[in-house]
């Protein structure tokens, strides 16, 4: 092969590697609206796996909510809530989402159903209202980005 086409298959290859070292740095993100509903599916869906906190990774370090509950107090109760729990069902309707700059809200009517090993299970269901914010984070440790977190939440009491 000459060397001139070896030249070439170098700066293609150099190139490719460029653009998905870029894409991985700078992802092409969804609309706002959608990278919400993302949140509350994964907070949903670690829920169920019985992850406490994989489902708060959506909090923000300033998150406080109307019952006066900081993050690792929302944790806490949710860990003794759920720790014999032998399955957790969790369902998610009617998500209405208002995003307006770098704030939002979401409206969602949500349902938990924790089962335990006696036969016992317990049940909520109530509306949740969420104030999200685009804060700065980093991805991959070093690459900074704006991510949705929730600042505060409105769900009244839980009796678990």
């Amino acid at each position: 092969m000459k060397q001139s086409s070896q030249r070439a298959i170098q700066v293609a290859v150099i190139l490719m590697a460029a653009l998905i070292a870029y894409r991985i740095a700078f992802p092409i993100l969804p609309p706002d609206q959608q990278q919400i509903q993302q949140q509350i599916q994964y907070a949903a869906a670690q829920m169920q796996e019985r992850s406490v906190g994989g489902a708060l990774r959506v909090l923000s370090d300033h998150y406080i909510d109307d019952n006066g509950f900081t993050g690792d107090a929302l944790k806490l109760m949710l860990m003794r809530a759920t720790r014999d729990a032998t399955s957790i069902a969790v369902s998610v309707r009617s998500t209405q989402i208002d995003v307006r700059g770098e704030s939002a809200t979401s409206r969602s009517f949500v349902g938990v159903t924790v089962d335990r090993p006696s036969g016992n299970w317990s049940r909520a269901s109530q509306e949740i209202v969420l104030t999200w914010k685009k804060e700065r984070v980093n991805h991959l440790l070093i690459i900074p980005a704006k991510e949705w977190r929730v600042v505060s939440a409105s769900y009244g009491s839980v009796d678990f």
